[in-house]
């Protein structure tokens, strides 16, 4: 069984790069994973959301809920499912630059002037000593939901 190993420095000499150069190649959300074109004419935009929407709507969300975001990136699933959703949301990125970008952004969309932004909790996580679980379903890990869907 191989042993799990924290790469802290790589992690953020990759992630940690500026916003400018990622804009080269994201959309405007930054949401840095595949997109989902559901048809030819689609946008990078509007696949990234379709992606989003499409994963969200796996999770079967209830407003109320806390959808915890491992790798949250800048921020676009939260802020979706928020949006969408009516859900709390924790975010837990390694990027010092993902969380600080972040938080200088309005955490809302053009048509919620009056409503808050979503209470979310950004911040590094790193596991410190001692050996890594083995497996996600191992001791300290879990899961929101009895079949693990989200």
């Amino acid at each position: 069984m191989s042993q799990f190993k924290p790469f802290f420095t790589q992690v953020q000499s990759h992630y940690d790069l500026s916003d400018d150069f990622f804009l080269l190649f994201l959309d405007p959300s930054m949401t840095y994973s595949c997109a989902y074109f559901q048809r030819e004419d689609m946008t990078l935009q509007q696949a990234q959301r379709a992606k989003i929407d499409l994963s969200l709507g796996k999770c079967d969300l209830q407003p109320g809920m806390t959808l915890l975001d491992i790798g949250c990136g800048w921020g676009s699933t939260m802020l979706r499912a928020h949006e969408k959703y009516d859900v709390n949301v924790i975010g837990l990125t390694l990027s010092d630059n993902q969380y600080q970008t972040r938080h200088r952004t309005p955490a809302r969309s053009a048509g919620d002037a009056d409503r808050p932004g979503p209470p979310a909790g950004l911040g590094g996580v790193r596991r410190a000593g001692g050996p890594a679980p083995a497996s996600p379903t191992g001791p300290g890990w879990t899961v929101s939901s009895a079949d693990g869907r989200c």
